[in-house]
């Protein structure tokens, strides 16, 4: 996105010097902004958040790319066969214990370990453009946690498998309520949606009936009883989108080159940021209406006429590019839906008795 930002900007700048002789490029009043950081969860970087510690991790290059034993046992949860999961789990028995011996996979299932025993686990993600967090990594690290998950039913260690994912569930469900934007929330739904998936196989599986046993399973019970009921989720990935949209136009203003490039002084001059604020309010506005209202997301508004090209050079381009329906809107879609079927899912494995 940054890349992206810093192109828009660039070429808009090229033909644009001049053009602010035919209207007023600035001067306008620029709007309260519709939503600040008080809408969003409250940001945790301490200790005591394992989201923090993972992110660390992760920048000190620990390996987060699973193996092809963890992304074969992912794709067999994907798969969500109950009537053939036990044979299919005793077929990658061998693959399953080479992965566990692989130093890389250890190291990352060390990482994952110190997190999910933190005092919580959080999005500790700024609303800052310039700051890149390890979401997908996260995401990433949740897979090679998985496949341990199967490696240790696959030795018929259900009161292992249970209480890890038990463990697993309830860490992605505080990432999901604490999301404060796109990319976390899709990071930590796709990671629950596997979760479940993953409880689904292991339920219809079960065969220990011991009382530590019923016991792991009533701590998966427990975690499983309020995933996706949080109707917040995508609302807030929105409100994440419009905070970093006005970080971008505040870039301008500001002149961070590192977000528009180095022309700084032109692009300030030729930039009216009212004008633009007030477009993307209007976009962010119609698209927050439709997502609680349940009515589709709007697709990316038309491009800009001749005229506004002209007269706003660098606020044109940029409201066209930070349009929630060029790419958010579709996601918030898919996140709304998400919210349904996983309640969906986790009703159906609750009215069960196990």
């Amino acid at each position: 996105m940054r890349k992206l930002i810093g192109a828009v900007v660039g070429l808009a700048v090229l033909g644009a010097v001049g053009t602010c002789a035919l209207s007023r490029c600035g001067g306008g009043e620029t709007p309260a902004p519709l939503w600040s950081l008080s809408d969003l969860p409250p940001l945790d970087q301490s200790d005591a958040n394992g989201w923090v510690g993972l992110a660390a991790a992760v920048q000190a290059d620990l390996h987060v790319e699973p193996p092809d034993a963890v992304r074969d046992a992912v794709a067999m949860v994907e798969q969500d066969d109950t009537e053939t999961f036990t044979e299919r789990l005793a077929e990658t028995r061998e693959a399953l214990d080479s992965m566990m011996a692989d130093p890389k996979v250890q190291a990352a299932l060390a990482a994952w370990r110190v997190a999910t025993e933190a005092q919580s686990f959080s999005d500790g993600c700024p609303a800052d453009p310039g700051t890149s967090c390890p979401h997908f990594d996260v995401y990433r690290l949740g897979q090679t946690a998985t496949a341990e998950i199967l490696w240790m039913r696959a030795h018929g260690d259900e009161v292992a498998a249970f209480s890890a994912l038990a463990q697993m569930v309830a860490l992605h469900r505080e990432y999901r309520t604490s999301s404060r934007n796109l990319f976390a929330a899709v990071s930590a739904t796709a990671s629950l949606k596997r979760s479940v998936a993953l409880a689904a196989l292991l339920v219809s599986a079960r065969e220990d009936e011991s009382a530590s046993a019923v016991q792991a399973r009533a701590q998966l019970r427990s975690a499983l009883d309020t995933v996706g009921r949080d109707q917040a989720v995508a609302r807030r990935a929105l409100i994440g989108e419009y905070l970093m949209a006005n970080a971008y136009l505040r870039a301008i203003i500001d002149g961070d080159p590192e977000l528009v490039g180095e022309d700084v002084a032109t692009q300030r001059w030729l930039f009216d940021e009212a004008w633009a604020r007030v477009r993307i309010d209007g976009l962010f506005t119609t698209a927050m209406q439709a997502l609680e209202g349940g009515s589709p997301m709007p697709a990316q508004a038309e491009a800009p006429s001749w005229m506004d090209t002209l007269t706003h050079p660098i606020g044109a381009p940029m409201v066209r590019t930070l349009d929630p329906g060029m790419s958010a809107n579709p996601i918030l879609e898919e996140l709304r839906r998400d919210r349904e079927v996983l309640a969906r899912q986790c009703d159906e494995l609750l009215v069960q008795t196990w």
